[in-house]
């Protein structure tokens, strides 16, 4: 266990720090905050943990798994043509009312079974997410 003796005096081991910790297979950042040095070094070196020492939130940012950098969301860049959508970020969260759906294909066609009025959003790690509207006529 680390203790603050164990640190050269121009470290600081008490210091307070931004960190993001985040998913190593998507690079969702799942939480975000401060902490004390000497808590983080033992989460990224001791434990091997997905953090990094970045000051970031998870609604605007993402860590690129390629790299280990945070960086910035963009917006949404899916397209809706009729009841397919295209360009659709993998991997990402389909909503149709509130129901989610894993999604790992960029495009998508969608069904339904009964006429009406259905919402749906994309949530992904590296875009702002979207939202469509589609009307639904039973083609019968």
């Amino acid at each position: 266990m680390r203790k603050p003796e164990d640190y050269a005096s121009f470290l600081k081991p008490l210091e307070i720090q931004p960190y993001v910790r985040y998913d190593p297979a998507t690079g969702e950042i799942i939480t975000w905050g401060q902490h004390e040095r000497i808590a983080l070094d033992m989460q990224i070196i001791d434990r091997k943990e997905p953090v990094l020492r970045e000051k970031a939130s998870g609604d605007t940012h993402y860590v690129d798994l390629a790299d280990l950098t945070v960086k910035e969301k963009t917006p949404g860049v899916a397209v809706l043509e009729g009841l397919t959508l295209k360009n659709v970020p993998v991997p990402c969260v389909l909503r149709i009312d509130e129901e989610p759906y894993k999604v790992f294909a960029t495009e998508v066609e969608l069904g339904f079974d009964l006429p009406g009025t259905y919402r749906i959003e994309i949530e992904s790690p590296f875009h702002f997410p979207q939202t469509f509207t589609v009307k639904y006529e039973d083609p019968a």
